[in-house]
């Protein structure tokens, strides 16, 4: 059995739980899912459904505490399901009949990736996050440091399918986080002369840095994408400790331990980057750690401050932030699309483990996923990714496997309204 054909495997299971968390209603009682994407349906049977009903009223149910929607925005409504695509052979013959029906109880659900009007799924923008500012050097070697690493690192993942390459850099000598523009600008140019993938910046640097830090290298390169944190939360890394307690530089275990970190995005914080960055033509990737994050990106909506198309990020299982159960995969994105409607442009990254999984998921409904050694180091239990292009080929090969293309760089900058360049 292949690599491919062993996660289609696995997948099996992952459909159905994922059709019954996200459309939890209260079918013994004869109750309809009154809200969310699935409006209409009927809660489809499973092995939790006791646990399910006993959950119910927070997941779905009449829906009474929910905002409403704001009116100049198309609602989402249910329409009658295409006939969806079928499965490939070769995932018919591991999976079995079963899928079948599996993968169109989900792909009728899919409001994002256009199976519901009758339009085939739209490609998924997979990212990369090759080397992020959470991991250390002695947890991976696999882990890039240098501008020179991170460039091949980037350039590697945009061959195995990542339209994007979400940036960060790190002090070339141990490793440790920095905004120095002079290193984004060495990774930069060495990506741009031999790939047009997209190059995202962040502005969320780490949370050990001031704002003023962080949104350097983006208002003095103006990139065509730019990350931006859409709410201040408690920023918990130390559970790390557990599994990687012999570290080789002092500065892990400072940054790793620190029980008394906030990573602060205030309103005005995120105000002053909209303006100084969006004024020079970046667009934005919105990462949101919580509900409340998505709320703050509707009141920037709402006020004018962002436009559409929306390029939301949601983020799972970091410590301080929403957990990565599938519930919790399933409130954001109910929560994105009652407030967005479709104008928006929907990625999930899990950290750690829950990578794979929750990017798998959000790709079979319709959505786009971001891998990469920043969010996890893992290809599976217990063993380290070999590098960052190996997740992106993992994820590309799920997407495939669920009838998706992988969308190109410059399909990707249509879809987000980026222009092909970094600089002033």
């Amino acid at each position: 059995m292949s690599g491919g054909e062993a996660l289609a495997q696995s997948f099996q299971e992952w459909l159905g739980l994922v059709q019954d968390r996200l459309t939890a209603g209260a079918k013994s009682s004869g109750a309809w899912i009154a809200c969310g994407p699935v409006a209409g349906s009927r809660l489809i049977g499973g092995a939790h459904r006791r646990a399910l009903d006993a959950r119910a009223p927070r997941l779905g149910g009449t829906c009474s505490g929910d905002r409403q929607a704001i009116p100049r925005r198309k609602p989402v409504s249910p329409a009658a399901p295409a006939s969806g695509v079928a499965p490939s052979a070769a995932a018919s013959r591991v999976l079995g009949n079963d899928m079948d029906a599996g993968y169109h109880r989900l792909s009728i659900m899919n409001t994002l990736g256009g199976t519901m009007t009758g339009k085939a799924p739209k490609p998924a923008i997979i990212t990369c996050a090759p080397t992020g500012a959470i991991h250390t050097p002695t947890m991976s070697p696999a882990l890039p440091v240098t501008p020179e690493e991170i460039a091949e690192a980037s350039l590697a993942a945009a061959g195995a399918g990542a339209a994007i390459v979400h940036l960060h850099v790190r002090d070339p000598e141990d490793g440790h986080p920095v905004q120095d523009a002079g290193l984004f600008k060495e990774v930069i140019a060495a990506v741009k002369d031999k790939s047009e993938v997209i190059i995202n910046l962040t502005t969320g640097g780490s949370p050990h840095m001031s704002v003023d830090e962080r949104i350097a290298p983006a208002v003095q390169l103006a990139p065509e994408l730019a990350s931006l944190n859409m709410g201040s939360m408690n920023f918990g890394l130390f559970p790390m400790l557990t599994r990687f307690p012999d570290l080789e530089h002092d500065w892990e275990r400072r940054h790793l331990e620190n029980k008394d970190i906030v990573f602060k995005n205030t309103y005005a914080d995120i105000e002053r980057i909209l303006k100084l960055c969006g004024d020079q033509g970046t667009r934005f990737e919105f990462e949101c750690y919580d509900t409340a994050h998505l709320y703050n990106l509707a009141n920037m909506l709402d006020r004018g401050l962002v436009r559409p198309p929306l390029f939301i990020q949601t983020v799972l299982g970091l410590f301080g932030g929403t957990g990565a159960d599938l519930e919790d995969l399933a409130h954001l994105r109910r929560t994105a699309l009652r407030l967005f409607g479709n104008d928006f442009e929907w990625s999930v990254v899990g950290a750690g483990a829950a990578q794979l999984r929750l990017g798998s998921i959000a790709l079979s409904l319709g959505g786009n996923a971001r891998v990469g050694l920043e969010d996890s180091l893992w290809d599976g239990p217990g063993k380290l990714a070999e590098s960052n292009a190996a997740q992106v080929r993992r994820i590309a090969e799920m997407a495939r496997l669920l009838h998706r293309d992988v969308a190109t760089p410059d399909e990707t900058r249509r879809r987000l309204d980026l222009r092909d360049s970094v600089g002033k």
